[in-house]
């Protein structure tokens, strides 16, 4: 609505400017003056021809995420409050100890950069795209043509996510050990911050990154063998707006973060 109510600002003011210019005994009068008002009118359909561009291009962007196949149809990912390497205050992960019907998850994900995708589902427009020999120069991902779909367009991208696995904690009995645990790891801090980093650190024996171990070495840590989880994702790529991808490659890879997730359940 903003955006059309600009639009039509420019027009009015574009059409008033013309109207003013072919005036009869119009004040324009010397060289400059003329020269100025032309130049308003050129910043003027500028500034429309942008306005245009942008309006489009979110409509494009709209329509694009519809016909996206979503993580957040799969599950309510963007309500999962994570914690990782970075620190918080212990309040943030204690005020969930009172609350009832919580689940808990663990991550563990990474970052990709520089790379060119392909949407899941039918998002990004059904187009013959012909394999490029350039997409096998990438540094990671499908270089081979394994999983590329001819049917569908190639996005450039910045960066996205690859969610290693997801793990839905099914255990009952996992709040009150976790809690346990999380007490006596705020005992010996000495200040009011910690990182989830810092817990495994603190409640796993040579506790390390990566993928299969790191989610394992937790869960028995915590609940000891035979734990009960569910794993809701794997290798799962997804752009910033969780949308989820089916074919990828990339050039670089940023980050690695295994985290904690925590959500309110309210079915």
């Amino acid at each position: 609505m903003f955006g059309a109510r600009i639009e039509n600002f420019i027009i009015l003011s574009f059409l008033f400017l013309l109207g003013l210019a072919l005036m009869p005994g119009c004040a324009v009068s010397t060289t400059m003056q003329l020269e100025q008002l032309v130049l308003g009118l050129i910043v003027g359909l500028v500034a429309l021809f942008f306005s245009l561009l942008q309006s489009y291009l979110s409509k494009f962007d709209d329509k694009l995420n519809r016909k996206c196949e979503n993580i957040n149809n799969i599950v309510d990912y963007d309500n999962i409050t994570f914690f990782g390497c970075k620190y918080v205050d212990f309040k943030e992960v204690e005020c969930y100890r009172s609350q009832e019907n919580i689940d808990f998850y663990i991550l563990f994900k990474e970052t990709m950069e520089d790379g060119l995708i392909q949407y899941s589902g039918s998002g990004g427009n059904k187009i013959n795209s012909d394999w490029v020999k350039k997409y096998e120069t990438y540094n990671g991902g499908d270089t081979k043509c394994s999983d590329f779909d001819l049917n569908k367009r190639v996005h450039k991208i910045d960066s996205f996510e690859t969610i290693c696995s997801l793990y839905k904690i099914t255990s009952p009995k996992f709040k009150s050990l976790f809690f346990r645990e999380f007490d006596k790891f705020k005992n010996i801090k000495d200040n009011y911050f910690f990182s989830f980093y810092e817990l495994c650190d603190n409640i796993i024996e040579n506790w390390y990154l990566d993928n299969q171990d790191s989610p394992k070495m937790f869960f028995e840590s915590v609940l000891g063998k035979g734990t009960s989880f569910e794993k809701v994702l794997n290798n799962q790529q997804i752009d910033s707006k969780k949308n989820m991808i089916s074919w990828s490659v990339w050039n670089d890879n940023d980050d690695v973060e295994f985290m904690l997730g925590i959500i309110k359940n309210n079915s």
